[in-house]
């Protein structure tokens, strides 16, 4: 069995079911799901943490776009199963962040991965610095405490 290790703390929890039109023929998740998994779990998380995407938006001054993602599957997921999203910010950057997943059914680890987003100005489409707000609450979230396997 994989190995997936996940920060002791600064973790967001969130569940979801698979629904029959993501899978294949195969009967599995298809691989290109686990980025709309990771998205629906980061936009979670931002909530969590007191930020909504669409306002900032809105409010003109911030964009927040992916610029790199990635994935590892580890076993597949199959049609109504339920699985739980691990979610946690493992870099800051001046106008990036790395979020980082782990989706797993039960005890069995599912899929790991990784997005990079970056701070954008809407107008210009060019980065800019994270807001300080943004920048305090996503550093809260690092863990300094280690790693733990699940």
């Amino acid at each position: 069995m994989n190995r997936v290790a996940i920060p002791a703390q600064g973790v967001f929890r969130t569940r979801l079911r698979t629904r029959f039109a993501e899978t294949d023929l195969q009967g599995v998740v298809h691989h290109s799901v686990y980025f709309v998994y990771f998205e629906q779990a980061r936009v979670e998380y931002f909530k969590h943490l007191g930020f909504d995407f669409w306002q900032l938006r809105r409010d003109g001054d911030l964009d927040i776009t992916v610029v790199e993602a990635y994935c590892k599957y580890l076993a597949p997921a199959r049609f109504d199963d339920e699985l739980e999203i691990a979610v946690w910010t493992s870099q800051v950057r001046r106008a990036r962040f790395t979020i980082e997943y782990s989706i797993y059914r039960g005890d069995t680890p599912i899929a790991w991965g990784q997005t990079v987003q970056a701070a954008i100005d809407p107008r210009t489409g060019r980065p800019r610095p994270i807001p300080d707000v943004m920048r305090r609450v996503l550093t809260a979230q690092l863990s300094d405490s280690g790693l733990s396997l699940i």
